[in-house]
């Protein structure tokens, strides 16, 4: 087994990736239904793999959409507050300052298909 590197990781993480990267790095067996994916081969140095990060906040309006969405994919971000959505490139915008939705309108589409897909059926 190579060993878990020690640093710095930038790649985002999700909390339900969490019991599965410990029981694979351990060895541990997962029982069935545990969902999320393993990310050890990320802290060996590896790549991850391409995947939609999706976060959502609620405020105070009951069962309503959400009032604060965000995907991201890469580099990219996209991001709704209330009604309106703006796109960012987090590798040349860190601090999110140039709203890019009118100028990439392509990667926003795949960003939007891509949250469609995670809809429940």
């Amino acid at each position: 087994n190579a060993a878990v590197l020690y640093g710095l990781e930038r790649t985002p993480f999700e909390q339900i990736d969490l019991l599965p990267t410990l029981a694979d790095i351990e060895g541990w067996a997962l029982p069935a239904g545990v969902e999320g994916r393993s990310q050890k081969a990320v802290l060996e140095g590896g790549a991850a793999a391409e995947r939609v990060h999706y976060s959502q906040a609620a405020g105070l309006r009951g069962n309503g959409p959400p009032d604060l969405e965000a995907l991201r994919l890469g580099n990219w971000k996209a991001l709704r507050t209330g009604a309106r959505w703006e796109l960012f490139d987090l590798a040349n915008d860190p601090q999110e300052q140039e709203n890019l939705l009118d100028l990439r309108p392509e990667v926003f589409l795949e960003l939007a298909g891509r949250r469609l897909a995670l809809e429940p059926r």
